[in-house]
């Protein structure tokens, strides 16, 4: 039996300089064989923001691996210009595709 990957859509979002985002509202995901997602991981690959998880915020061009039992701790802080952020979503079994936003 083969596995589906998860699919993550990601959003576009306008951010003004200091607004913060959950990290959940930055994208949607789903698993076409019902899989529960076990993990996430976020990659900014621009750095004018940053990522934050559980307080601490986290680098740029580095992937922040996110449990989903955790992602409800983890948050974007946007910067003063333009970011290209990524994610991609685990089942348990295999990584579904990156998708920026």
């Amino acid at each position: 039996m083969s596995n589906n990957l998860p699919i993550v859509k990601a959003s576009s979002l306008a951010a003004t300089h200091g607004e913060s985002f959950a990290a959940s509202n930055l994208f949607t995901a789903s698993d076409a064989d019902g899989d529960t997602l076990t993990t996430f991981a976020f990659w900014d690959s621009t750095g004018n923001g940053y990522f934050v998880v559980n307080g601490v915020s986290q680098p740029a061009n580095f992937e922040i691996d996110v449990p989903a039992a955790q992602l409800a701790l983890a948050a974007y802080q946007s910067g003063s210009g333009a970011d290209l952020l990524w994610v991609r979503a685990n089942d348990g079994i295999g990584w579904g595709a990156c998708r920026a936003s």
